[in-house]
């Protein structure tokens, strides 16, 4: 493998690693989004209650 080839392969890298970060923040937000609408349909849940 060349310098070239390795620098190629580590702006790839790099790009993947970027989207993957991206699509994890995207359902993070997801997540809590599900849990504020959740805790808005059962406000009386405490945090340690049994289902």
């Amino acid at each position: 493998m060349t310098l070239e080839q390795a620098l190629l392969a580590l702006k790839r890298i790099r790009e993947a690693y970027r989207a993957w970060d991206a699509g994890r923040l995207e359902a993070e937000e997801a997540l809590v989004e599900v849990e504020e609408a959740l805790e808005g349909l059962f406000p009386d849940r405490g945090e340690d209650e049994e289902p």
